[in-house]
C-alpha cells in the first residue's frame, strides 16, 4: 500500500502514519516523492509493513462500523437521561 500525501495538498495528519501505515512526503517537489516511492517499492519490509499496517488502519475506520457505534452511544445515553 502506497499512502503519501503533501502537506500543502491534503491534511492527512490523521490517516498517514509515516513509516507506520504510510508515507509523507512534506514537499511538492517531484524528486522527493520519487525518493519516498522508490524506498517503498525496493524495500520488501517496508512495503509488508505499511501494507499490513495500513489494511489494520482500514478496517478500524469502516464508516458503517463508526456510525453503528455512534448510534449505540446516542441510545445508551438516552436511556440513562430518560428521553
Amino acid at each position: 500500500m502506497w499512502n503519501a500525501c503533501s502537506s500543502i495538498e491534503c491534511d492527512s495528519h490523521e490517516v498517514v502514519v509515516s513509516g507506520f501505515n504510510g508515507v509523507r512526503v512534506n514537499s511538492l517537489e517531484p524528486m522527493e516523492w520519487a525518493k519516498a516511492l522508490e524506498n517503498v517499492v525496493t524495500n520488501e519490509g517496508l512495503w509488508l509493513k505499511l501494507s499490513r499496517n495500513g489494511l489494520d488502519f482500514a478496517k478500524q475506520s469502516d464508516y458503517l462500523k463508526i456510525a453503528r457505534e455512534y448510534i449505540n452511544l446516542i441510545r445508551e445515553i438516552e436511556a440513562q437521561t430518560n428521553f
